[in-house]
């Protein structure tokens, strides 16, 4: 994260209640920064006139729909944003939710440059043969809230994640599968009149064609022992498996389709995780905001969601394990403030050795448990 001049917002007392049970706080004035040296690339948090991506999220815990906003519909302005995400810091050590044979396909924009608010995964090595499906990991600890079908999000999972000082955020795992004929079933209900009966070309109309297909393809759907594998109130840890990436929901499989209901991609039918990440609203108490966990804010294209570039934000994603085990020394001296930040450290650094000869240095890192300070 590339240090930049910040006043943050204070949340303060609650002033009236919404409808919604949600209530409204009073905000200190923003004002934005800029950063001190050079990023890969300048992010670009809102999309002006975009009705893209606030969603109603279902809290089984609770029992009620919370709203989860993207930071469009709740600033006014880029620099009021810009601003904004500033304050937000990883309080808790997070993880990407995939494993080695994954990889990030869809950043805060698509590369098309539409916008998404979101991160999307997929599998590295695909064919027309193999189940283009992945196990998807807890990004942190935290408690499950919310496992069920939406038509649009498909079979989502919600887990709550409380640092130690009390920080709360949220990830959210859309489109997974939870077993092969709960999966079609759902599917097959969407009554497209509750959305206006949409036109052949919308997603909506697509996915309905490819759930009433006679001969579902199991690559795509999945079996029924492809299940979410967490329920309500669960405790999860870092890095546990929780579902199976699918494509279940028109907004899943709906991009991947042609106008008859068929994957365009006969690969992948568009298997994939889309993950929201979001923090506590910055003026409503009880609603959510959409943020980046890699404090990109831009396309993947751009190569700016690899490690070790220059980001105007920090990431919420550690670049290594805090048992600082087997990493280079550039990640370490790149990221030495992630831990730092939340009170931990390493115990021992092994020395340098110098090789007087070719005047080198070489790391020896011998690098154990980080403990606390």
């Amino acid at each position: 994260m590339i240090s930049k001049t910040i006043i943050a917002v204070l949340a303060v007392s609650a002033s009236s209640a919404l409808a919604d049970g949600s209530a409204i706080i009073t905000p200190v004035v923003i004002t934005g920064g800029s950063p001190t040296a050079p990023v890969c690339v300048v992010p670009k948090i809102i999309s002006p006139g975009s009705g893209c991506c606030s969603y109603s999220i279902a809290n089984n815990v609770t029992k009620k729909f919370e709203t989860y906003n993207q930071p469009g519909h709740v600033f006014g302005n880029e620099d009021d944003a810009r601003a904004y995400a500033g304050t937000v810091h990883a309080k808790m050590p997070f993880f990407e939710p995939i494993g080695s044979g994954e990889r990030l396909v869809g950043g805060w924009f698509y590369d098309n440059g539409g916008f998404h608010a979101a991160a999307d995964y997929m599998k590295n090595d695909l064919s027309t043969s193999t189940d283009p499906s992945f196990l998807v990991h807890a990004v942190a600890n935290g408690k499950v809230l919310s496992v069920y079908w939406d038509d649009w999000l498909g079979n989502t999972v919600v887990v709550e994640h409380t640092a130690g000082d009390g920080s709360k955020y949220r990830s959210v795992y859309n489109h997974v599968r939870n077993g092969f004929t709960n999966d079609l079933a759902h599917a097959r209900a969407i009554d497209l009149s509750k959305y206006g009966n949409p036109p052949d070309t919308s997603n909506w109309s697509k996915y309905k064609k490819y759930a009433m297909n006679p001969n579902p393809d199991p690559r795509f759907w999945g079996g029924d022992d492809q299940v979410v594998l967490v329920k309500v109130g669960d405790q999860v840890s870092s890095g546990q498996v929780i579902a199976h990436s699918g494509d279940t929901g028109a907004g899943g499989a709906g991009n991947g389709l042609d106008v008859n209901g068929n994957p365009t991609d006969s690969r992948t039918a568009n298997v994939h995780l889309h993950l929201f990440v979001a923090v506590p609203h910055p003026t409503i108490v009880g609603r959510w905001m959409f943020i980046d966990p890699y404090g990109v804010y831009q396309q993947v294209n751009t190569g700016c969601y690899a490690l070790l570039k220059d980001t105007w934000y920090q990431r919420l994603y550690a670049a290594y394990y805090p048992s600082f085990h087997n990493i280079s020394a550039m990640l370490l001296d790149k990221y030495q403030d992630y831990y730092r930040g939340m009170g931990m450290g390493m115990r021992t650094l092994g020395p340098f050795r110098r090789d007087l000869e070719k005047d080198k240095r070489r790391s020896l890192f011998c690098l154990s448990q980080a403990g606390r300070r």
